[in-house]
């Protein structure tokens, strides 16, 4: 049965005369809608539709109560792809929505979505077929519509992806690939290899299986590692991944090798059985002269270097007082050698407080440690310093190894003097200063200045000036045009 529209209040208004719908108090107003809704409800009924609400009975099989402004009537409900929401008797069956118009269906994850009124839920997308929902590494897999995102899949319920070689697997769903297991401290796991007996296990990603270690192959010098079988004190130890337990050293001639322990500080070890533990070095006993071998300790800077067995590490030297001695980096040059404890390197000389070196012409030098030899100076600016010859007044000057001495300048490779007005000129490097000529007689020459116009000119050291000549006017000598 198609459902009709029941007229509303409003449309029975237009059968009151206009003049006496004017005349209307709010009150009388009210009145004619109630009556009107009243037969409006009447009407409803008459044409098959049944009332309904709070003070009237329910509807029928099939049917829904739905409700308007004012009055509610019983109707058939719309079904799933019906239209709905044109008019308040237009409403959908339960369980179903009105979007767009029309009655459409929320699916639940996993439900079918084939039906364009099929609406998956919030959070679900269709899939052409069902409501699916996506989820990530580590996350649960196990209901139907719940897919693992691209780059995983789901193994046991949860969705998990396989990483290679030397690739983190602490984390929820990561998975080593086949032949790798997972190994590490926890946050820190990653996919190893698995190494069996005489395997390679030099890499950061190789572990040995249960049961074996991974230790150097064969000889002591150790320049790969095997996964090997732990051998005991006094057992034999050649043979393929064959190594001595913790502690002991495999040692012997070639064919007769077996795991013996070291020897410790002070003992002998000049015997092919014979060997020192770690830190220790097999060293000649004492004196220049080697009649046999023990272990030695190599000791660090600042350690005490006295007793058997004890040596100072390379580049450093065992010195001080008697019963005092420590080992010590030699200074180098510039360096302090003014204590028992402090002495030069080699090829230095300690001047009484600090080591220095002797350098030649043109070497750095710092007047410290880095001193010219006899007849040079050390020359030049803060930090540039270098061995320098100084050369006189006359002498050829070249900066940066030949400058002149204190108070000379070197002019067109010539060190040079300035003299001043008055001052003798004579002699191999003298330069007047600006604005004097070197003039008189031989022997007697000196720095002055040349005459103005019209100045006296008589005089040796009475010179004119460049473009005036000396002329004779009456008894004396004027310089002229």
């Amino acid at each position: 049965m198609s459902t009709q529209p029941v007229p509303n209040a409003n449309d029975q208004l237009d059968h009151i005369p206009a003049m006496g719908f004017m005349l209307l108090t709010t009150a009388s107003l009210l009145f004619v809608i109630s009556t009107s809704e009243a037969s409006n409800l009447e009407a409803s009924e008459r044409s098959g539709y049944r009332g309904c609400g709070l003070r009237l009975k329910g509807c029928g099989k099939g049917q829904v109560c739905a409700k308007g402004n004012w009055i509610s009537i019983c109707v058939r409900p719309q079904p799933v792809g019906g239209m709905c929401g044109t008019h308040y008797t237009t409403v959908c069956v339960p369980g179903a929505q009105c979007t767009k118009n029309k009655c459409s269906k929320t699916m639940p994850l996993g439900g079918l979505c084939t039906d364009p009124f099929w609406l998956c839920a919030k959070g679900t997308t269709c899939n052409g077929k069902f409501c699916a929902k996506t989820v990530g590494l580590g996350e649960k897999c196990d209901a139907k519509g719940i897919f693992c995102a691209k780059g995983t899949t789901c193994d046991g319920k949860i969705c998990t992806k396989t990483v290679g070689l030397g690739a983190r697997c602490d984390g929820v769903g990561l998975l080593c690939r086949s032949g790798l297991s997972c190994f590490g401290k926890p946050g820190k796991k990653r996919c190893h290899e698995l190494i069996g007996l005489d395997g390679y296990c030099d890499s950061q990603l190789q572990v040995c299986k249960a049961g074996l270690k991974c230790r150097c192959k064969a000889d002591q010098k150790c320049f790969r590692y095997v996964c090997s079988k732990t051998i005991g004190d006094g057992g034999k130890c050649e043979g393929v991944a064959l190594a001595c337990d913790f502690g002991l050293l495999c040692l012997g001639p070639r064919g007769k090798k077996i795991c013996r322990k070291p020897m410790g500080l002070g003992g002998y070890c000049d015997s092919p059985y014979l060997d020192c533990k770690a830190g220790l070095k097999c060293t000649c006993k004492a004196g220049l002269k080697c009649s046999r071998l023990v272990c030695s300790k190599t000791i660090v800077e600042g350690g005490k270097c006295e007793g058997a067995g004890l040596v100072c590490y390379t580049g450093l030297l065992c010195v001080g007082l008697e019963g005092k001695k420590i080992c010590r980096k030699p200074s180098g040059v510039g360096g302090r050698c003014d204590e028992p404890t402090w002495v030069c390197s080699k090829g230095l000389t300690c001047n009484g407080k600090y080591c220095t070196k002797t350098v030649g012409l043109g070497k750095r030098c710092n007047n410290i440690g880095l001193v010219c030899k006899t007849g040079l100076t050390c020359f030049g600016r803060p930090g540039k310093k270098s061995c320098a010859k100084l050369m006189g007044l006359g002498g050829k000057c070249d900066l940066p190894f030949w400058p002149c001495k204190a108070g000379l300048k070197c002019n067109g490779e010539i060190c040079t003097k300035t003299v001043g007005d008055g001052g003798k000129c004579e002699g191999k490097g003298l330069v007047c200063e600006k604005g004097k000529r070197c003039v008189g007689l031989k022997g007697k020459k000196i720095c002055s200045k040349p005459m103005e116009y019209g100045g006296r000119c008589e005089e040796p050291t009475w010179v004119c000036k460049e473009g005036l000549v000396c002329k004779t006017v009456g008894s004396y000598k004027f310089c002229l045009d």
